[in-house]
């Protein structure tokens, strides 16, 4: 496990909800610290992907709060938090399928970029330069990640795996802190989940970016994460190193099923 230093990057504090008279979080707490690939795991219906809505700003908590950096994010609308550096990917992909690959990255980058109206309807010299930048650096990152050859390719087109990866790579655009990523090995073969493997290690080490994961691939969990936690019924029963985990009788009992 990496060595933790003393303030959390993101930090979930006593963190509630219920939809009607379903509690579906009760009183989660857990942190991450800054460069560590944390693991969210659970069974179906655990609450895991709730955090995760929680955390985007997708949803409101009943009770507790986020806290990035000390900053609390709750009840912060989704642009926001994406503006200050926490971007998500979901279980099904969501890029802009009739445009094309550079686009989808361009777009990204257009988030970090203050464009003021008369400059966007004018083309103002420093709108066009800031355009020019936005091209470039989405040429850079889709070159880092193999995928330069494919720029000017629609991306719906692109196989699965690579999807996936354009995805990520928006989110890097995008200036990214933290990333969260929502089951990034739904639907991979063997040998796209392998390469998946690499590649957050990659965006780990390369672009120091913390990354929080769900994932229901236990062989990728076990390999990818610095640190583990596991929900169940809504609550956290287990927060340790892929070992502790793995040995872990409670969460033997809850989610992994009996050691054969």
């Amino acid at each position: 496990m990496m060595s933790q230093p003393a303030e959390a990057i993101l930090k979930v504090d006593n963190l509630s909800i219920a939809f009607g008279g379903l509690q579906v979080l009760m009183n989660v707490d857990f942190s991450v610290y800054s460069n560590e690939i944390v693991s969210l795991i659970g069974p179906n219906g655990a609450g895991k992907t709730t955090v995760f809505n929680i955390i985007s700003g997708l949803y409101r908590p009943t009770s507790g709060s986020i806290l990035f950096h000390s900053k609390n994010l709750t009840g912060m609308h989704p642009h926001r938090i994406s503006n200050i550096g926490i971007t998500r990917t979901f279980q099904n992909i969501r890029l802009f399928k009739d445009l094309t690959v550079l686009d989808n990255v361009i777009i990204a980058k257009h988030f970090a970029f203050c464009y003021k109206l008369l400059g966007s309807l004018f083309y103002t010299p420093a709108y066009v330069e800031e355009e020019a930048k936005a091209e470039k650096d989405a040429l850079e990152l889709l070159a880092v990640f193999g995928l330069a050859e494919r720029a000017h390719d629609i991306s719906k087109n692109l196989p699965y795996g690579e999807q996936r990866k354009l995805e990520i790579v928006r989110a890097l655009a995008s200036g990214v802190k933290i990333l969260l990523l929502d089951e990034p090995a739904a639907g991979m073969n063997n040998a796209e989940t392998s390469a998946l493997l690499k590649l957050i290690h990659h965006i780990r080490d390369t672009f120091k970016i913390t990354v929080l994961l769900i994932e229901h691939d236990m062989k990728l969990v076990m390999k990818i994460s610095d640190r583990i936690i596991v929900l169940h019924h809504g609550e956290v029963i287990a927060d340790g190193t892929p070992s502790q985990i793995r040995n872990n009788p409670h969460v033997v009992e809850a989610y992994l099923g009996n050691p054969t």
